[in-house]
């Protein structure tokens, strides 16, 4: 790497870390890329496999990486704030809704539909814990009702299993609110037809926490 310009060696290590992505080998290019400094690629091999990786419970390497982006790349992108801020809900949920917050406005300015049902949904679960109050989670109730105004229909069936399964989370710090009832009902009819595979899961853990907490339901 002596014998060539610094910006010879970054270019080198890009190339050969989009070729480790080609062929899976995404924690090798990550690390790569991460060497380099090359943040903006870096950034973006995360937002095309973060997903995945949140998925297969591969979340520390994928917490490494983010922390390592200089916080103004990660400012910049509202899907990196939103994978930031998920990482963090594992870890300190409370530190997470200021990521999720940013990302949360950053998709809407944008008019992103998806990215704003999933940040909304990840900073209502954000709130767990049972000695979280209505009070607390009530402001993001009402934000729920601007967004769905925004954006009437859900991007996805998938997106709609997402924000419906946060009524697990209502249940606990807000099970007096307004749309429960609603979400419940709806989880219930999905489920007779589920749209994929992939929404029966949080679906189903929506109804069966119903019964738990609430016996034969509200």
């Amino acid at each position: 790497e002596r014998d060539y310009p610094a910006d010879e060696v970054k270019a080198m290590k890009i190339r050969v870390a989009r070729l480790l992505e080609a062929q899976s080998e995404i924690e090798p290019a990550a690390d790569l890329l991460t060497q380099a400094g090359a943040w903006d690629e870096l950034g973006r091999l995360i937002c095309a496999h973060a997903g995945d990786w949140m998925g297969s419970s591969r979340v520390a390497p994928l917490r490494q990486w983010l922390d390592a982006l200089p916080e103004s790349v990660r400012a910049a992108d509202p899907w990196l704030l939103f994978w930031h801020g998920s990482v963090q809900r594992l870890f300190d949920p409370p530190a997470a809704r200021q990521p999720l917050t940013q990302a949360y406005q950053q998709f809407m300015v944008q008019e992103n539909a998806a990215g704003a049902y999933l940040a909304w949904a990840a900073i209502v679960e954000s709130f767990s814990a049972p000695w979280h109050t209505f009070t607390e989670i009530g402001p993001w109730l009402v934000e729920l009702e601007r967004l769905l105004q925004r954006f009437p229909q859900f991007p996805s069936p998938d997106i709609e299993a997402r924000v419906l399964s946060t009524g697990v989370t209502l249940l606990t710090a807000a099970p007096h609110a307004s749309q429960l009832r609603h979400w419940i009902a709806r989880a219930e009819a999905l489920l007779l037809d589920p749209p994929s595979l992939q929404c029966i899961g949080p679906l189903a853990w929506l109804v069966v926490m119903n019964t738990v907490w609430r016996g034969d339901g509200i």
